[in-house]
């Protein structure tokens, strides 16, 4: 229920949401901008080319992902080689 008050809502806020024109065109030159700020060829990677905050998320997920590969080995021996059991 709660599912369909919030789709109904969604619809309602986006016949509100309608662009002009004016409003298209202007997105369409920034859009055209920042291709040619990511398509000059300056040796940076494409990922790192939007500045400081793209560095960021870029180190910062490529240290997730060593975080989570040192996990998931470390997680495969530690199941490997349970620990044995004293016999009584």
């Amino acid at each position: 229920m709660n599912y369909s008050r919030a789709l109904v809502r969604i619809a309602q806020q986006s016949r509100k949401l309608t662009t002009t024109s004016s409003c298209r065109a202007s997105g369409q030159a920034r859009i055209k901008e920042l291709q040619k700020k990511f398509q000059v060829d300056d040796g940076q990677l494409v990922h790192v080319k939007g500045g400081t905050f793209d560095k960021l998320m870029y180190h910062g997920t490529l240290g997730l992902c060593v975080f989570a590969f040192c996990s998931c080995i470390y997680t495969i021996v530690d199941l490997s080689f349970p620990p044995k059991v004293p016999n009584e």
